[in-house]
């Protein structure tokens, strides 16, 4: 296990799971480490051991991965991960899990995940009501452009209430109290997709098409998103969630991330517009 730089050593203590090398916790975690968290990752990808306890940690991150939570014969750390989940459930221990993390959090309060149509690539994804009264996504637009890049689906658990949908998928995201499941990506940079990309056409997992079209998307959605309004969204989303995972003050990624795009706004001529996003989430999230 790998433990990752906080500014603040007295921070939250952070649990993530890592199952392929291009799937860390992207802007998550860069959220959650500018916050004072102390992030300690398991890299199961190189053979690393799952944790029988969510103790001492604060909150556990389960990320993406090619594999199927119905594959635990083939992966012996998904069984492990599941009961993981469920003890931090159980102890109250906020878990958020991205994509295959998503699933397996899914499988873990009830569900049952089942292959399903691929969705590879950018597409809109549509907030249920519930969704948009939902602190993580309120006030955001009712649909908004994510990446997806993945093949099985699942019903929201017993209990939870389903936040989004897309045309292929119903249940693109939920909640069940404090635990948060994404099928969908907003963490990765652009060179976490291009690494994505890569491994899943060397391994089959995608074809060169639609590598190809979700390479060309990074250039009218990753780019736009340092650009215009996507920026917010993922921001905001990145910071929500760190609040749910116990990170309460952003001051200072407010201070970093959002004037680190100065140079893209500048070019457009839209300098007002930096200062006005960072304004914005220092209000919301810095106090």
């Amino acid at each position: 296990m790998t433990e990752g730089m906080a500014s603040d050593r007295r921070g939250p203590s952070v649990l993530a799971i890592q199952h392929v090398e291009p799937e860390t916790t992207g802007l998550i975690g860069e959220v959650l480490a500018e916050g004072g968290a102390r992030i300690t990752t398991v890299r199961v990808f190189e053979g690393e051991t799952v944790p029988a306890d969510i103790a001492p940690h604060d909150a556990l991150i389960v990320m993406g991965g090619p594999m199927g939570v119905y594959e635990a014969d083939r992966h012996s750390h998904l069984a492990d991960e599941i009961e993981l989940i469920r003890r931090a459930v159980r102890s109250d221990v906020p878990v958020l899990g991205v994509c295959l993390g998503s699933q397996l959090l899914a499988a873990a309060l009830g569900s049952s995940v089942r292959p399903a149509r691929k969705e590879l690539g950018w597409f809109p994804v549509t907030l249920t009501p519930e969704g948009a009264a939902d602190p993580l996504f309120a006030g955001l637009p009712g649909t908004f452009a994510v990446l997806h890049w993945h093949g099985d689906a699942f019903d929201p658990p017993p209990g939870s209430a389903a936040l989004a949908s897309s045309v292929l998928t119903p249940c693109q995201a939920f909640r069940r109290g404090p635990h948060v499941g994404l099928l969908f990506h907003m963490e990765m940079s652009e060179a976490m997709i291009r690494a994505l990309v890569e491994q899943d056409v060397a391994s089959g997992y995608a074809d060169p098409a639609t590598a190809r079209r979700a390479l060309d998307g990074i250039g009218s959605t990753v780019v736009e998103a340092y650009i215009g309004s996507k920026l917010e969204r993922q921001e905001t989303l990145a910071l929500r969630l760190a609040k749910m995972l116990g990170i309460r003050s952003a001051r200072k990624l407010a201070g970093r991330l959002i004037p680190g795009v100065a140079i893209a706004f500048n070019a457009i001529g839209n300098e007002r517009r930096t200062r006005q996003l960072a304004d914005k989430a220092i209000r919301f999230y810095g106090g």
